[in-house]
């Protein structure tokens, strides 16, 4: 086994460089690159591949990269997919970062990303449905990463784009970690700090003092 590949038999699991991961799965990983060859069966093969064998975090990157290519639906082109199925493999692409070991880095780039291609959405022909189909995947991983997520949209709270989206995800079953944490006592801290500018246990001394005075 090369030094750049752990291996824990206990786990069932393989760590490597994105070096090696890379050189290993060439045949995968180039289609990655191009992404007119990519197709939702080899999307989900990934995905598969990425729960036994860690990457590191170049592979997110390049993802990222990929997902640049459908703000326009004029750049995505024809490719291995069917027409009107273009958003099916971005979603896929998105649903990636879900396999990525300290994935939380990503939660901005990937957010800012999913709310651009929603955006974009209807520039693409055929949709099978109107809704964005971004935000499922989107949400799964940021489940993963619940104080990461309530952390990210609680700065962002005064910009429309961030609070719709926020909204969207938490509306999901899939969020369940991110509800949880929003609605804990730390959460809920960071929360009315974010809309009162004051942190929360300074309100709650403001209200103690309010109720000691007689009317």
């Amino acid at each position: 086994v090369p030094e750049s590949v752990t291996v824990d038999i206990e786990k069932n699991a393989v760590t490597c460089s994105d070096d090696t991961f890379m050189h290993s799965f060439k045949p995968v990983f180039a289609t990655l690159l191009n992404h007119k060859t990519l197709t939702l069966e080899v999307l989900e093969a990934l995905g598969r591949l990425m729960n036994i064998v860690t990457v590191g975090q170049g592979v997110g990157h390049k993802c990222i990269e990929v997902l640049q290519t459908w703000r326009e639906a004029t750049k995505v082109g024809k490719g291995a997919w069917r027409e009107g199925d273009e958003p099916l493999i971005a979603t896929g692409l998105v649903s990636l970062f879900t396999h990525l070991p300290g994935g939380h880095i990503f939660v901005d780039k990937l957010t800012t990303t999913v709310i651009d291609l929603t955006n974009k959405l209807h520039t693409f022909k055929k949709l099978p449905s109107p809704s964005s189909p971004y935000i499922l995947p989107l949400t799964v991983f940021l489940n993963k990463h619940p104080q990461a997520c309530v952390d990210y949209f609680v700065a962002r709270m005064g910009k429309t784009m961030y609070s719709e989206m926020f909204e969207a995800v938490l509306k999901l079953e899939e969020a369940k970690e991110v509800r949880a944490y929003l609605t804990s006592d730390e959460g809920t801290g960071k929360l009315m700090t974010a809309m009162l500018g004051i942190p929360l246990h300074l309100a709650s001394l403001d209200g103690e003092a309010d109720s000691d005075v007689d009317p």
